[in-house]
């Protein structure tokens, strides 16, 4: 009889052994197939997320620039530059008129072929500055050409866009249309609410490989980034701005760990 018991109580260890191991097995392969798929959905998100904002902003700033352009070549532009008694009656309100979306505050200036505002015009505090840097000047005024540039001031950085003003006698640049705006606010405003209070999300604005702006780069958890290359038109594609996207998982692991933990044991 003792025998027989003690084999009973071996058959019953093993048994339950093989049923925990077999539970063990299973639970583990749902778990890793929850992980891959939680993973992929997160993966989706990332990638559909991500060209919504490229895609807004690349519109936006091309917007910009081409409403720059715009300005820049307008017959008002050419007139002002030798119009020196004149131009303060009309010039100024055709400026003050142009409005960034969201009314983000922005600075335009009308520049002389050195760089020297003639008129300036925008937010409060503006400040009348020289774009008389060399290499501005060879690529605007001496080559005619358009140029984006990102400037570090007063901690934060601010986008400038430039459109030569040509003269139509001699197809010469003889001045430019200057634009400022604070980047961090631009970026605050383009992207949706929800994203801006987040904390799962992490976000990294790059110019030539140069942090401009971020919200949440400091998040440890995050492990999906995806980097995106924006596509801008000449001459904004020159700042080769990219965007880093990332999402946090902490919580759906979370959830995904106590489910398990609570289903296996």
């Amino acid at each position: 009889m003792v025998f027989f018991s003690k084999l009973s109580s071996k058959i019953t260890l093993a048994a339950s052994l093989l049923t925990m191991t077999l539970v063990l097995m299973l639970g583990g392969s749902s778990y890793l197939f929850a992980y891959r798929n939680i993973h992929d959905q997160i993966r989706e998100r990332i990638n559909f997320e991500s060209t919504i904002i490229t895609n807004r902003f690349e519109l936006l700033l091309d917007t910009i620039s081409h409403d720059i352009k715009n300005i820049a070549q307008n017959l008002i532009m050419v007139n002002a530059l030798i119009d020196s008694e004149g131009r303060e009656v009309y010039v100024k309100p055709f400026l003050e008129s142009y409005r960034l979306p969201e009314n983000l505050p922005c600075h335009l200036s009308l520049c002389d072929f050195q760089g020297k505002p003639l008129i300036t015009c925008g937010c409060p505090g503006e400040k009348a500055e020289a774009y008389d840097e060399p290499a501005l000047l060879e690529t605007v005024i001496n080559q005619g050409k358009p140029l984006a540039m990102m400037r570090l001031e007063e901690g934060q950085q601010t986008l400038i866009i430039i459109h030569p003003v040509l003269y139509t006698a001699t197809g010469r640049a003889e001045g430019m249309i200057v634009l400022e705006t604070p980047f961090d606010a631009f970026a605050a405003v383009m992207l949706d609410p929800a994203l801006r209070t987040s904390r799962d999300q992490n976000i990294r604005f790059t110019t030539s490989n140069q942090e401009i702006w971020s919200l949440n780069s400091t998040g440890s958890d995050h492990s999906h980034p995806l980097i995106s290359q924006f596509n801008l038109h000449s001459p904004l594609d020159s700042l080769q701005m990219t965007m880093f996207y990332d999402v946090s998982d902490r919580k759906d692991l979370q959830a995904l760990s106590h489910g398990y933990y609570g289903s296996t044991f």
